[in-house]
């Protein structure tokens, strides 16, 4: 009732939603800037002075490596982890008199020479993460992932007990601190340390971004929100990727990502909190002041019997302050288990989280591997997700949540399973293209899927657990960051590995999804109570809203009742 009164979409809404998308910018900049900062480019051993181009300026690169590393003619393939071990300093004034090619390889002792022509400098070349140190480059990786994890099951408790606002801030705090630190890493200790700070602040961001969206908007407006935000997504990859394709060096693009994150952190302290967990939090001087503020700016001015329509009280009252603690006290992710409905739905949601990120970031980090140039690659991949950003703000409220999001991981499934049976025959020509095309293809499909999972999942939990319940999925979620980046290696021993299991993960999600229920049309579900009920009688209630449960979220001495419907 209450948005109604002040505009469902007014400038209030509208700047917020600017702002959140501008953040949105910058947490995706950083989830996938591993793609460019952890590049791992072709490679030898640095061999002086046979590869120094004036003292033996008519040998190709071809020469040079055949008269320096070992050729394993089974595989059709260098070894470039190492060389001949002959004395290369007795070669002098041009001469390839010490070259002997019929000795031991030995490790590259003299370091390594790294191809220039996609990115100058990256983490891989500045630690040499390859070679027996390859590992530490898929660590660093997943380390990212591990940070975003405990991101879910930190921020989204904060979320909920502290504010959305005040976790925000740590957040962002976390992001920079993590940022300024990865610039100036000094050894792959430091690196690594750094990266896992700057994920966890930055997914942490993401979770309260995404809830703070939804409990800005009503029915009507919240896909036109989400939309707005998923702009965000599309700018962040293309920013990347012309960043690294005009700058080439991973401090350029770390320098950039801290000069758009930390106007984003400065406004948080300015921002409005979110009124619905005010309200649900029992913080109703703080939420009528928000309201007020947000009816100002949309041309609007609310007064006492506004709020006494929608039952807010006027003054707080010592009962409600008394349960106020209360309430903190048990909003934690145990409260999701506690009845079987709620814990199905968190199973279920979790499992799309997981094949959703798994294959999502597989796919996305694996751009470099797909022939052709790694920066058409990332901007064909952007224009994807801004295809499939689209089609969802004009589908979703037609079709619903559940069929699109079940037919995403199927068209995913499908595509990847296609692409590995190309990959087993070896294409080239033609068959390279179809190959391409359904690698694209499935990358449409998990973007589509991920732009969805993120609304639906906010819909699904009500106010008091919001946060919590998304922090938890997103946490099972991330548990598949942490092993894409390791699978994706295994395709250097399986080609047809990866895929495999991307596409099958994807195909399950798909048909366990329709067991959800939809909330297309839906008004916000705001307690347990409520929510439980809708779980328990989806299938019977249609298409009809939860108001018919006219459940409160709690009532205080019988002036404080503000159920679901009137907060719209």
């Amino acid at each position: 009732m209450l948005f109604e009164r002040i505009g469902a979409m007014g400038l209030s809404q509208f700047l917020s939603f600017i702002y959140l998308a501008y953040g949105k910018v910058w947490i995706v900049y950083h989830t996938i800037s591993a793609l460019f900062t952890n590049y791992s480019p072709d490679y030898r051993c640095k061999i002086p002075p046979i590869d120094h181009t004036q003292l033996y300026p008519n040998l190709t690169e071809l020469d040079i490596l055949n008269y320096t590393t070992k050729y394993d003619k089974e595989n059709q393939k260098y070894d470039f982890c190492s060389r001949f071990g002959y004395n290369t300093s007795a070669c002098v004034n041009g001469s390839l008199s010490c070259v002997d090619t019929s000795l031991p390889t030995i490790p590259c002792d003299r370091g390594y020479k790294y191809d220039t022509s996609v990115m100058n400098i990256t983490a891989v070349t500045k630690f040499d993460l390859i070679c027996d140190r390859s590992f530490l480059n898929s660590l660093s990786t997943s380390m990212i992932f591990l940070g975003m994890l405990l991101a879910s099951i930190v921020f989204g408790n904060l979320a909920d007990n502290l504010g959305r606002l005040k976790a925000l801030i740590l957040g962002q705090f976390l992001s920079i601190a993590g940022t300024v630190g990865n610039m100036f890493s000094v050894n792959t200790v430091m690196y690594i340390t750094t990266r896992f700070m700057l994920a966890l602040g930055t997914h942490g961001s993401e979770i309260i971004l995404s809830v703070y969206a939804t409990e800005l908007t009503t029915s009507k407006t919240r896909t036109l929100c989400f939309g707005i935000i998923n702009v965000g997504v599309i700018i962040g990859q293309l920013l990347l990727t012309g960043v690294a394709y005009f700058w080439k060096t991973d401090y350029a693009i770390m320098l950039i990502a801290l000069l758009g994150t930390v106007p984003f952190a400065i406004l948080a302290f300015i921002v409005n909190e979110s009124p619905r967990w005010l309200l649900v939090n029992n913080k109703t001087d703080q939420a009528k002041k928000v309201i007020k503020r947000m009816g100002r700016l949309n041309g609007v001015t609310l007064k006492d019997e506004d709020f006494d329509n929608a039952k807010i009280p006027c003054e707080p009252n010592k009962i409600g302050q008394e349960m106020e603690g209360k309430r903190l006290k048990r909003k934690s992710f145990i409260a999701l288990f506690k009845t079987r409905e709620m814990s199905k739905i968190v199973l279920l949601l979790s499992l799309n989280w997981f094949a959703c990120i798994f294959v999502y970031y597989g796919i996305t980090l694996n751009a470099g591997a797909l022939s052709g140039n790694i920066f058409l690659n990332a901007t064909l991949n952007s224009l994807l997700e801004a295809a499939a950003t689209l089609l969802i703000f004009f589908t979703i409220d037609r079709f619903g949540r559940r069929k699109l999001l079940a037919c995403s991981h199927l068209i995913t499934g499908l595509g990847l399973l296609a692409n590995m049976t190309t990959t087993l025959i070896r294409p080239n020509g033609d068959l390279l293209t179809v190959a391409k095309v359904l690698a694209f293809i499935a990358k449409f499909g998990i973007s589509f899927g991920s732009g969805i999972v993120y609304q639906y999942t906010t819909e699904l939990f009500p106010t008091e657990l919001r946060s919590n319940g998304f922090g938890l999925c997103a946490t099972i979620g991330r548990t598949g960051g942490l092993f894409a980046p390791f699978l994706i290696d295994l395709q250097r021993i399986y080609i047809w590995l990866p895929n495999t299991i991307f596409g099958a993960i994807a195909i399950i999600a798909g048909f366990s999804t329709f067991l959800l229920p939809d909330t297309v049309g839906m008004n916000l579900l705001e307690n347990e109570e409520e929510a439980n009920y809708f779980y328990k009688n989806w299938r019977s209630m249609g298409n009809k809203r939860v108001e018919e449960k006219k459940s409160a979220i709690y009532v205080v001495n019988e002036t404080f009742e503000m159920n679901e419907a009137e907060l719209q």
